[in-house]
């Protein structure tokens, strides 16, 4: 029995080897081959360990292998697709941000333009088109580089009408209208962008000064009908007119009826009683350009305290004559 006993032991063990070397093992091949015998359990238990010691080993290597395998060579298409979606998005994001900050200096100076022009825009949006042209050329007569040739003209214009006013003045009225209307396309042309160039801007304003000088001089009468009107209402508006704003106040409609009374009037100067008119307004108009001129030539060339500065524009010697003195004289 003894040796019965040994021998199946031994097979036991065999067989228990033989399942560990194999790695598959179960436990009714460890437990069910050790009939009773306590060394054939022991060995049994041991085996059965190191197989499942062996197998988890073996899974774990396994997996490590596939992992680093992957991550080497083989690349996921989903997390290979979310990695350049999000590279992408950077990329936008970085862009955007670099265009915002190129932008950011342009405008803050639009913006700073922009407060510093408040109050030109608005005061030309509330003004009619001829108090905007008129206050132009006024600036333009401040500024302008050349007050020679201005003080030149306001010498010629002033001794025509100093020596026979009514006799010359249909043809010193058809050349200022020339020169209005040649002002005026300038200055749209400048708001509008309509002269790329000089030559294409000086070529406007010599068809507006065609075509303004050749109506005034065949419609002559018509023209003095408007501005004997249009004179007689500013002057109405002018300061005379301040009480009529006040009496306004209480007698809603009495501004509007003087200053219709204005313009009444200036028709009736400048078309019934025109060659009179005329014979008392050439010699004052003339003599006010005649001196203002000279006075702003000889300043630039006499330094006397009495005379206009040599930098002052001819508008503040004028100015000066009509009792509001401009800077300097």
């Amino acid at each position: 029995s003894s040796s019965s006993s040994s021998s199946s032991s031994n097979t036991s063990t065999t067989n228990n080897t033989n399942s560990f070397s194999s790695g598959r093992i179960s436990l009714d091949d460890a437990f069910g081959s050790a009939p009773g015998g306590s060394l054939g359990t022991v060995r049994g238990v041991a085996a059965a360990s190191s197989a499942f010691a062996t197998k988890a080993l073996t899974s774990l290597r396994g997996r490590n292998l596939s992992r680093s395998s992957s991550g080497n060579g083989s690349v996921d298409p989903s997390s290979a697709h979310h990695k350049d979606a999000s590279v992408l998005t950077t990329t936008r994001s970085q862009a955007h941000d670099a265009k915002q900050q190129k932008e950011r200096p342009k405008q803050q100076t639009r913006h700073e333009q922009q407060q510093n022009q408040p109050q030109t825009g608005q005061w030309e949006q509330f003004q009619s088109p001829v108090a905007i042209y008129i206050h132009h050329l006024g600036n333009w007569l401040h500024k302008a580089s050349n007050q020679v040739a201005i003080a030149l003209g306001a010498v010629l214009v002033g001794a025509s009408c100093t020596w026979d006013g009514p006799t010359i003045w249909h043809t010193l009225f058809v050349a200022l209208f020339a020169l209005a209307a040649a002002g005026i396309a300038c200055y749209e042309a400048h708001v509008y962008g309509l002269g790329p160039n000089l030559p294409s801007l000086a070529l406007l304003m010599m068809q507006a000064a065609a075509a303004a000088g050749l109506a005034a001089h065949v419609g002559f009468e018509g023209f003095q009908v408007l501005l004997g009107a249009g004179i007689g209402f500013a002057c109405a508006y002018g300061t005379p007119g301040t009480w009529a704003r006040r009496l306004d106040e209480f007698y809603p409609g009495a501004a509007l009826l003087w200053y219709q009374t204005g313009a009444l009037l200036g028709f009736l100067v400048y078309t019934v009683y025109r060659k009179p008119a005329l014979a008392m307004l050439a010699p004052l108009l003339g003599g006010l350009l005649l001196v203002s001129g000279l006075g702003s030539l000889a300043g630039r060339l006499l330094p006397m305290a009495w005379l206009p500065p040599s930098g002052a524009p001819w508008l503040h010697a004028a100015e000066a004559l009509l009792g509001e003195a401009g800077a300097g004289v």
